[in-house]
């Protein structure tokens, strides 16, 4: 990982050892800086690789002892908009490449790919791809570019929608819960984020400000008009906290000042949470607004009616794969009455919006399910019947509104 001391914790916890990459490239913003440490990685990863007395890697040992190489898929195989040369792609592609040609098994979980900026970095993308033992891709999007170039891969939603990762609340999601309202208040979740680092063309700093401002506006206008019919309490949940310049404290605090004194009750959750306790905490609430995407993933996958805002394709590709399309868009784009309106939609024909999210979460679960019994379990198990993965967690429709 970049940020394996901060996820340190959260790994070993589960017992799990959490390591640098092979190719370590330090987070940096200073492009000449972090270029010159991506050279010299790189040539020490040479001599670990050469076996020069002195440089010994604990990564290079662990892809050395594997039996396989699982990439825990996402959304990492994409050109930056930080930098004229995506270091980031070209690491992750390098992680990828290496393991085959020591002889590894490598299986890629369901992932999205680009946009790119180049052709260079797309055929590199497509030359590793083409390596790998199983591709995943997780929204149509990405295999259309993958079908273009002629790459073996499976569709599938992405691999969260089983949920089997969801535990008993913690402490800190407990001490949150019961600061949510008692009265009968429409409980709607949000989560924000400063989009602009995945936003290239932006005019100068100021109009990236500007656009920040207004998309939080938009949300907070969204949130008042829905509280006029219907009053509402509202949870802005810090998906991301941790990380290089991508952390959502600061404007979820924003939103949270754009709110207080004019609804009837709002809150941040502040402490650190487990992707577990977020699903517990998003299952709470009766309606959810999404920019992250993973936090639109754990709403729908407990049932909850979302809408996304969407700072990449792959949002955009989630949901057109669950035949949910008409409740993503576009978060430069979208205004505050789209926001209104899906709100006071939700609130107005809850069960019948509800029952629709619980039914493209069970077929989500559904399809990932019977994609892994396909395509890993003879990687992973070496069996012929079909494979027993860990329960799923089930979605209970909460009482009617």
């Amino acid at each position: 990982s970049n940020f394996w001391k901060e996820n340190e914790k959260y790994y070993t916890a589960s017992d799990t050892q959490c390591t640098p990459h092979l190719w370590d490239i330090p987070m940096d913003d200073a492009k000449l800086r972090r270029a010159v440490r991506a050279v010299k990685t790189m040539l020490g990863l040479g001599l670990q690789t050469l076996r020069v007395p002195g440089t010994n890697s604990q990564t290079m040992d662990l892809y050395r002892q594997a039996d396989l190489l699982l990439d825990a898929g996402g959304g990492s195989l994409y050109s930056s908009n930080r930098h004229r040369v995506s270091l980031g792609l070209y690491q992750h592609l390098f992680n990828l490449w290496f393991a085959k040609k020591i002889g590894k098994p490598v299986v890629l979980a369901p992932q999205s790919l680009g946009p790119f900026n180049s052709n260079r970095e797309r055929q590199a993308t497509v030359s590793v791809l083409r390596k790998l033992d199983c591709v995943m891709i997780r929204e149509r999007i990405s295999s259309s570019f993958l079908r273009e170039y002629n790459v073996d891969h499976v569709l599938v939603p992405d691999i969260a929608f089983l949920a089997n990762f969801v535990t008993r609340p913690s402490e800190a999601a407990q001490r949150y819960q019961e600061t949510l309202p008692s009265e009968k208040l429409f409980r709607v979740g949000v989560t924000v984020l400063d989009w602009r680092w995945a936003k290239a063309g932006l005019a100068s700093e100021q109009d990236g400000e500007n656009r920040i401002n207004a998309y939080l506006s938009n949300i907070a206008h969204g949130l008042l008009k829905l509280n006029e019919t219907r009053p509402v309490h509202v949870s802005i949940f810090p998906q991301v906290t941790a990380g290089f310049g991508d952390t959502d404290a600061g404007v979820s605090r924003r939103l949270m000042n754009m709110l207080v004194g004019k609804v009837p009750s709002v809150s941040v959750a502040e402490e650190d949470l487990t992707p577990s306790d977020l699903c517990n905490l998003y299952s709470e609430m009766d309606a959810f607004l999404a920019s992250r995407m993973h936090s639109a993933i754990f709403a729908i996958s407990r049932g909850v009616p979302t809408m996304a805002m969407a700072y990449q394709p792959k949002t955009v590709g989630t949901f057109d794969l669950l035949n949910l399309g008409d409740y993503v868009k576009d978060i430069q784009t979208v205004t505050g009455e789209d926001i209104a309106q899906h709100l006071m939609r939700v609130a107005s024909r809850y069960d019948e919006e509800k029952a629709k999210f619980v039914a493209a979460a069970a077929g989500a679960r559904s399809k990932v399910l019977e994609a892994l019994d396909r395509t890993w379990k003879p990687l992973l198990m070496g069996a012929t019947e079909p494979a027993t993965w860990p329960e799923t967690a089930q979605v209970m429709p909460t009482a009617s509104h």
